[in-house]
C-alpha cells in the first residue's frame, strides 16, 4: 500500500468514524467515487505540506543517524535503519505544537 493510501484510509477512518459504525457510509474498501477521490486528493496534500523537513524534523532525523551510527542501534541495513530515521522524523512533526490553534 501506498504512503498516500495509508495516509487517504486514515483520513476516510477518522472522518467517518461514526458514519460507518452506523452503517450511514460505506467502509474504505466499498467506497466509490468523489468520497474516495477527495480523500486521496487531501491525503497527497497532507504528505506534499510535509516537505521541506521543519527544523524539528532535522534534529530528529540527525540524532537517529547518529545514534546509529555511533551507538550501535540500528540493524545495520542501511535501508531499515533509514526507515527509522524517517519514523523518527515524522513523529518529531507529530510531537510539534501548533501554532495558532487552540486544537
Amino acid at each position: 500500500m501506498s504512503p498516500i493510501e495509508q495516509v487517504a484510509r486514515a483520513i476516510y477512518a477518522e472522518r467517518y468514524l461514526t458514519e460507518i459504525a452506523f452503517g450511514a457510509m460505506p467502509t474504505w474498501e466499498d467506497a466509490q467515487g468523489s468520497d474516495k477521490t477527495n480523500t486521496f486528493d487531501e491525503a497527497r496534500a497532507a504528505i506534499e505540506a510535509m516537505s521541506p523537513a521543519t527544523d524539528t524534523m532535522k534534529v530528529a532525523g540527525g540524532l537517529k543517524c547518529e545514534a546509529i551510527m555511533f551507538e550501535g542501534e540500528g540493524s545495520g541495513v542501511i535501508f531499515n535503519d533509514m526507515g527509522e530515521v524517517f519514523a523518527a522524523m515524522i513523529t518529531a512533526a507529530l510531537d510539534e505544537p501548533m501554532q495558532g490553534t487552540t486544537v
